[in-house]
């Protein structure tokens, strides 16, 4: 019974949105403390700040690693098209929030490498996502 009603659900465009939106909320909450933290290290400390860069590319591996499981998870399967997905939408939702606050917006290699490891953070995830679920309802 609970599996027919998490189908409908999948099949319900609403729902498809709040399974992947909510992931991007967890995946945003964590890259916000990760950057509160680096810039509290850069204000208080001597920090070297050519790390930036190679902080900020981490720290996008992984939330949307964390945003493709949970999206790859809700569906339960095709966590390569799910982890993806998540990873792009990661991706337009930093870049937007970049140019709301203000920052000049051009497409350039550093923004490419950064679409390519949300979206290679989001396949990871999804792919154990679907993964780490379908082993659970076996058991």
């Amino acid at each position: 019974m609970e599996n027919t009603k998490n189908n409908s659900k999948l099949k319900n465009p609403s729902y498809k949105a709040m399974y992947i939106l909510k992931p991007q909320l967890i995946a945003l909450t964590i890259t916000s403390i990760v950057f509160i933290a680096v810039a509290i290290l850069l204000t208080y400390t001597d920090f070297d700040e050519s790390k930036i860069s190679a902080i900020s590319l981490i720290c996008t591996a992984i939330s949307c690693l964390v945003a493709g499981f949970d999206t790859a998870g809700y569906f339960g399967k095709k966590g390569l098209l799910w982890g993806a997905t998540s990873g792009l939408v990661y991706s337009i939702l930093m870049f937007l929030i970049c140019i709301l606050c203000g920052t000049n917006f051009e497409v350039n290699l550093g923004k490419l490498t950064t679409i390519i490891i949300a979206v290679a953070g989001g396949i990871i995830g999804g792919v154990l996502g679907v993964n780490t679920k379908s082993k659970s309802k076996h058991k």
